[in-house]
């Protein structure tokens, strides 16, 4: 017996519209409809052709309701001009992900969350609590974001391709929502990555309140107050002015954009209204607003856990068409999730991430 919410996952994560899959297996899209809501039983030869079209075997269809996986913050976060077909592949995507986190996770140990709780409303001194609660130093960069929250039980997700309106969203999935998840669109470089994490985690540690602009400004705060604290930039800049120039050695220092150091700048006092728009209108005239030059990329920090997990359970390399029969997913799907984290010792460039815009998951036939 097929079950309704599965054909619309395989669906929706494919990009295909009620009368996209009608058309590929030669029914009309009410009957689509009455499928996913599990008001008529397709026969084999119908389920056969979903399978056909969505690249997911026939047992998929017959799972359990796939596991509590709210939209989180992309109900607020999503920027505007990414479309609903856009927002809900990766919503799929990752949900798909978690799945293969939850299979795992009952032949491997998980990592328990141990993610601090912070309520203040004050996103400065809320990061300062956080990197306290951490056992960071103030005066110190964070080597690697992601490891950092995958340490204390954050699921960091990698999205294995380019969602170029969408960089990342944030969730607490699973039963009685217990595990803090964080899914990141694959091709965006170090500085990006780096930014994006925090940004989610203020999501994931502090109640939206509010219109959207002032929910995203609260988090972008934090991020930045998180990855460069006030006290520390002010002592490397006490006795320079603030320009592009004095601040290239900072954004290597720190890891993060030349932009979010003007904004930090600004946001501690270094640098008034007039000096922050100055500077600003002087990264968008180099062409910097969306990427920075070449020589001033960071390393992209990819997460690790999931695919450590499947290496601990399936062997290394991965025996990915086990792991894939075993939890009743495709193999490419599979295989392209596990491989968008990073390996052992695998550092990517920018460049490596966008090479997989057209991963072929996302290929119909």
């Amino acid at each position: 017996m097929s079950k309704g919410d599965r054909v619309r996952q395989a669906r929706e994560l494919r990009g295909l519209t009620q009368t996209d899959l009608a058309k590929r297996i030669g029914t009309n899209q009410s009957t689509i409809a009455h499928i996913e809501s599990s008001r008529f039983q397709p026969a084999d030869s119908m389920l056969s052709a979903i399978a056909l079209q969505t690249g997911f075997p026939p047992r998929f269809f017959g799972r359990n309701a796939p596991p509590d996986f709210s939209p989180g913050s992309m109900e607020f976060r999503a920027k505007a001009k990414a479309s609903a077909k856009e927002k809900t592949q990766a919503y799929r995507l990752a949900q798909i992900a978690f799945e293969l986190f939850e299979f795992l996770s009952e032949r491997v140990k998980q990592v328990p969350v141990r993610l601090p709780s912070i309520h203040e409303s004050d996103p400065e001194k809320a990061a300062e609590l956080m990197r306290a609660a951490l056992s960071l130093p103030l005066d110190q960069p964070i080597p690697n974001v992601t490891r950092l929250l995958e340490r204390h039980g954050v699921l960091i997700l990698q999205l294995p391709i380019n969602f170029p309106n969408q960089d990342a969203f944030c969730l607490w999935a699973g039963a009685d929502q217990y595990r803090p998840v964080i899914a990141l669109s694959m091709g965006k470089t170090g500085d990006r990555v780096r930014f994006n994490v925090p940004h989610e985690l203020r999501h994931l540690i502090f109640p939206a309140n509010g219109s959207v602009d002032d929910i995203e400004k609260d988090a972008n705060r934090f991020a930045g107050a998180f990855l460069v604290p006030g006290g520390p930039l002010r002592e490397e800049l006490a006795d320079s002015p603030v320009t592009l120039s004095t601040l290239v050695p900072l954004k290597k220092r720190w890891g993060v954009a030349l932009q979010v150091l003007i904004r930090r700048s600004h946001e501690v006092g270094l640098v008034n209204q007039r000096q922050y728009y100055y500077l600003m209108e002087q990264v968008g005239r180099r062409g910097w607003r969306k990427r920075e030059p070449e020589g001033l990329d960071l390393p992209v920090e990819r997460p690790r856990v999931l695919r450590q997990m499947a290496e601990v359970a399936y062997g290394i390399p991965i025996d990915h068409k086990k792991l894939a029969t075993d939890s009743s997913l495709p193999v490419r799907l599979v295989q392209a999730i596990l491989e968008a984290h990073a390996g052992r010792s695998v550092t990517p460039r920018p460049q490596d991430a966008r090479k997989k815009r057209g991963v072929v998951l996302l290929r119909t036939r």
